[in-house]
């Protein structure tokens, strides 16, 4: 599978028995990022291969939001200046700070994916609760 290409997918096909063992092969590739798509109507996915991270759309400032890999928010809550979610980092394009410095997803494409290999706090962001 082109050697030389990052690819990336987000799915929630992890739902589905037939296509779990597909998508486990799929994302033992080296040069692929599979994430896992959840919510609070679907819930944290079951029994995910450790290499898969999981993305969580938050659609209510208040709701329990599991411990995930990153979080994109709905457009009304981009304005929250809140960086992380207890240790779960929201997507800096969903930020004000991220606005502010004209990020974007092609920008941090290579950025989100180091930080969450290395679980590290960016230092341009601040956290602020």
């Amino acid at each position: 599978m082109c050697p030389h290409t990052r690819f990336f997918a987000y799915t929630r096909s992890f739902r589905v028995p037939e296509l779990y063992p597909s998508l486990a092969t799929l994302a033992e590739y080296d040069n692929m990022r599979l994430w896992a798509s959840a919510d609070s109507e679907t819930g944290y996915p079951d029994d995910l291969p450790s290499s898969v991270k999981v993305a969580w759309m938050q659609v209510d400032r208040d709701e329990d939001v599991p411990d995930v890999d990153l979080i994109f928010r709905d457009y009304p809550l981009r304005k929250d200046r809140r960086t992380r979610i207890g240790l779960s980092m929201i997507c800096p394009v969903d930020t004000p700070q991220g606005k502010d410095r004209h990020f974007s997803c092609r920008t941090l494409r290579f950025f989100i994916i180091r930080l969450l290999e290395c679980r590290r706090l960016p230092a341009l962001l601040t956290t602020v609760d």
